[in-house]
């Protein structure tokens, strides 16, 4: 499993450069561990565009002069995929478990995002020593500790998708508000790998959901209608082709509308 970060191109470059630069510090309450999400899928021709429509009412994340961030993306789930199909069955109360590395600056967290029945998100997270490769016991308690009283005890977990990819964070200088560009989207299992390069995906995060925000204004004028997505169900409709994903339908079309007509795997023997 690799991770090989790519050189963005000059456009890109000269797109981030033109924002006032925020810190970690700066972020503040805009952690948004409470929070709903809106999703919407570009293509990569898309992001300087978007990038210049949006750099007057944004600043972006900057740390040690990096404005474009790697991140890894390790899920659990049980060997049946039940929180997989938690998802895919429409339930609204459903969560994932994961751990989020920032490779820029080495944290690694282990993270519980509770979706529920009010449709909002709400991430738990406790940083790690040391990227998780398998659950330890303490791990499995703070899982259990999240959990409790909301559902039933906590199954086998095992580490079942991956992903790599490149964020760009915006943070609204008027609004509750978080933008995140995720590009050159990798995901990998243990049947193989495959990478969506032509695709943006963004997340407007916000304290409260509204529809007057710049960013939003944006996606309307385009036309450009939000979806429901998970990286993580998409991996797993991608690469386990023999699991139900006809809910997902619509986003894969998406998806492969967006990349350019392609959905490559590279399948691993």
């Amino acid at each position: 499993m690799r991770f090989s970060p790519r050189s963005h191109d000059p456009a890109l470059t000269q797109g981030l450069a033109a924002f006032a630069p925020c810190s970690l510090e700066d972020l503040g309450s805009l952690t948004l561990l409470r929070r709903t999400d809106t999703k919407y899928v570009l293509s990569s021709r898309q992001l300087s565009p978007l990038l210049a429509a949006l750099r007057a009412d944004y600043a972006l994340l900057e740390i040690d002069g990096v404005r474009a961030h790697p991140y890894r993306t390790l899920y659990w789930d049980t060997p049946d995929l039940a929180l997989y199909q938690m998802h895919h069955n429409g339930r609204r109360k459903r969560y994932k478990v994961r751990c989020r590395s920032y490779l820029a600056t080495g944290q690694s967290f282990l993270e519980v995002k509770l979706h529920t029945r009010r449709r909002t998100t709400e991430k738990v997270r406790r940083e790690l020593a040391r990227p998780l490769t398998e659950l330890t016991p303490s791990a499995r308690l703070f899982i259990e500790r999240q959990l409790a009283g909301q559902f039933s005890a906590l199954p086998e977990l095992v580490p079942t998708l991956g992903n790599d990819f490149w964020r760009i964070t915006l943070v609204s200088q008027r609004h509750q508000e978080r933008l995140t560009l995720d590009l050159g989207l990798r995901l990998w299992g243990e049947q193989g790998a495959l990478e969506l390069s032509r695709i943006v995906i963004v997340e407007i995060k916000q304290a409260r959901q509204r529809r007057d925000t710049p960013s939003i204004q944006q996606m309307r004028a385009w036309g450009v209608r939000p979806t429901s997505l998970s990286k993580y169900c998409i991996g797993i409709s991608l690469l386990w082709p023999e699991v139900r994903h006809n809910r997902f339908h619509r986003q894969l079309r998406l998806i492969q509308q967006r990349n350019g007509g392609e959905l490559h795997v590279e399948w691993i023997r």
